[in-house]
Formats: structure tokens, sequence, C-alpha cells
């Protein structure tokens, strides 16, 4: 009776567990989004899942998963724990088995450790490959030459790149569609390729004494987040005619000269979607603009953190309507409007506690089609705010205009 009892609870439960009557394939795709230690122990669950985890395409190790600490708080013990998982992890993996996606994060305890799982990566060539390394100083990524040709997305942070990446990058020998840089060393003064769809740079430091020219005739989407003075030179874009959308922000606008915030402009007249953080106004001069090509395409604008804050309201929608007056198809314009506090409470106090109304007959933008304008705000000084509206619907009188406070 009891062998029954028992015989009959196996079978009730093979017949709950539908999940392990799934194909490997599935299977595979389920375990791709577990980091490499909740991976392994999946092996625990049955025998039908004991040795899925050595052939699924997806290896992620992290770190985190081993509560490590950082800096002077690492603990060694925990660190090599974490050393053996990895080693025993790779040596134990099916190597018939192929990778889609080699994924690492770990902080830079142990640099012959860090490299060594690296290389280990590179050598399964992945389709997709994210390195984040977490030290004070970049560190130094081994060649990529032999995952090259199979690598369609790359991720890199805080890692030190030099010409042979760029090289690499314009040898043409790779399908890479997506590569996104963030805080890294480039040492290297150009990206140019001709499959490149997403290219996004995030306070990455530039030490070589030129511009930065991004060569690519494919690319659709430009993300540049510039938080220091290593752009001094500029940064150029060309065979820009695909692109369709651009973000470029601005930590610090001294940190990128005006010149080179509208040099940056100009190449970007083919995109249908803009958006700018910190910009200078300065940097939308119409007689600047007078030589530009139109914004022909362009069908939705943001404006980020030009408004409200030092500077005369007058001169900044000015060089606006100037600016959005040379994209005639422009259907939508956001515009993000921050505060200094201490600024605009000290001139509001003492100077303005009215709003001039005579800015009503100021002359209206020419924009045919622009019907929607959307005002973020995120402050509470709605004097201010007030006055803002009024004017820009005196410019913009035949769009809707909406109001929305962000915090």
């Amino acid at each position: 009776m009891a062998k029954r009892a028992r015989a009959g609870i196996t079978a009730s439960d093979d017949a709950d567990d539908r999940l392990s009557a799934l194909p490997d394939g599935v299977l595979h795709t389920i375990l791709s989004f577990l980091p490499a230690r909740q991976l392994v122990q999946t092996s625990l669950l049955s025998r039908r899942w004991k040795d899925l985890w050595c052939s699924t395409p997806c290896i992620n190790i992290d770190e985190r998963e081993f509560d490590i600490g950082s800096g002077r708080n690492v603990q060694a013990k925990k660190w090599s724990k974490f050393e053996n998982f990895n080693t025993n992890l790779l040596l134990f993996r099916s190597n018939a088995a192929s990778v889609d996606k080699f994924c690492l994060y770990a902080h830079e305890h142990n640099h012959r450790d860090v490299d060594k799982w690296i290389r280990r990566g590179i050598k399964y060539c992945p389709a997709d490959l994210h390195i984040s390394v977490l030290n004070d100083v970049a560190f130094k990524l081994p060649s990529l030459g032999s995952c090259f040709g199979t690598l369609r997305r790359l991720y890199l942070s805080n890692v030190s790149l030099d010409n042979c990446f760029a090289e690499l990058l314009s040898s043409g020998s790779s399908p890479l569609e997506i590569l996104e840089l963030r805080s890294c060393w480039n040492y290297f003064w150009d990206i140019t390729s001709h499959t490149l769809k997403d290219l996004f740079i995030d306070s990455c430091i530039h030490h070589d004494a030129h511009p930065l020219v991004i060569t690519a005739p494919g690319l659709t989407s430009l993300r540049l987040n510039i938080t220091n003075t290593s752009y001094a030179d500029g940064i150029s874009v060309y065979q820009t005619t695909t692109l369709a959308k651009a973000t470029i922000g601005i930590q610090s606008p001294g940190f990128f000269p005006v010149d080179n915030q509208r040099n940056l402009l100009r190449s970007l007249f083919s995109v249908t979607k803009l958006e700018l953080g910190s910009f200078e106004t300065k940097a939308l001069l119409v007689d600047e603009f007078s030589e530009f090509q139109k914004f022909a395409n362009m069908r939705t604008l943001l404006f980020g953190e030009i408004f409200l804050d030092e500077g005369c309201l007058d001169v900044k929608l000015e060089l606006l309507g100037s600016f959005i007056q040379n994209a005639p198809c422009l259907e939508k314009l956001t515009l993000y409007c921050s505060m200094v506090k201490e600024h605009c409470e000290m001139e509001w106090d003492s100077k303005r506690r009215s709003i001039n109304l005579q800015r009503q007959n100021q002359k209206a933008f020419q924009c045919p089609k622009l019907k929607v304008v959307e005002v973020l705000y995120e402050d509470d000084h709605h004097h201010r705010l007030a006055e803002f509206l009024w004017v820009i619907t005196a410019r913009l009188p035949h769009a809707s205009i909406t109001l929305t406070k962000l915090r």
C-alpha cells in the first residue's frame, strides 16, 4: 500500500510538471534569463534538468550573486568561491553547444581571473557580448578578433579600447549592428562601420587629440551622453541619411563648446525624432542655420533643460523658433522646463511678481504642421511657469499645449 501511495505521488508530480515536458530548446530559452549561479542550481530540480544548464546558449556571470563587496570591503573567501564557481562553470559546460550570449559583470579584484573569463567568453564566438568590469581604472580588454565575425551586439563598460578595436570595426569582418560603450577609455578617433545600426556612447573618455569621427551609412539610432571635457575637439557624424532617431545629452554645456554642438546638429538633418538635453540655445542661432539643410523629415523634437533657468526667456524662445522653422514637418514639440532654484527664487521674489501680458502680441512661429506642444516641469514656481506658457501660447497659437508635472 505504501508503495502504491509513493507511486501515486510520483505519477501525480510527473503529470503536474508540464514545464519539464517542454523541448530542450524552449527550456534553454527560459534558462537564458537566469544568472549563472541560479542556472546551475536548476540541475537539482530533477533528472530532466540535471544537465540542461551545460548546453544553455546564454552564460551570465554576475558577481552580485555572491555578495562579494567592493573596494576595501572585498571578502577574499567569497571572491575565491566566485572564482572557483566560474572555473567549474566554464570547464564542465558542453563544448558542443553554441553560445549566443555571454555576459560578465564583476569588479577587477583579480585581473588574471577577469581576463581569463573574458577570453573564454570571446572563444565561444557569441552573437551578443556584454562586458562590465567595475574598477577605478579602465580594464584592458583582450582582443575581440576571434569572435568579431559572429558579433551582432556589443556592450562594453569601463574598459580600455585602443586603435585595434577601431580597426576591427572598420575591417568589414563583423555583422555588428548594436554598439554600446559606457564609461570606457577610448584611445581611437574614429568609429567606422557599414553594418552598425544603433550606436550609444555614454560618459566615455576620449583620449585622442582629434574629434571623434563617426562614419556609419546604415546608422538608424544615435545616442550620445557627453559628461566630460574629453570631446573638446568635437564629434563629427558622416553619411547619416538613414539616421531616424538621435538623442544627444550634455551634462554640462561647458564640456562641449557651442561650435561643437552646432556642428553636431548640422549632421543630424535626416532624423525624424530628435532629443536634445542641456544644449545651449546659442547653438541654434538663425544665422548659423541659414546654410543648413532643412530638417525635412523631423516629426518629433524634445528640448531638455533649457527653459526657465538662467538667461532671457525671450531670447531662448526666439532661438527655438529659428530652429523649429527649419523643420517644416514638425508635429510634436516637447519642452522640458528645468529651474535653477536659487536663481529663480531670487529673481522672482525681488522682480517678477506679475506676468508680462504684453508678450501676447509677439510674432508667432511659422510651424504649419505643429499641433502638439508638451511642457514637462518639475518645480513649483507656478508664476514663472505661467509666464512661459503665456509666451509659448502666443508664439504657437494653433498648437495644443499640454502641461505635465514630473515630480
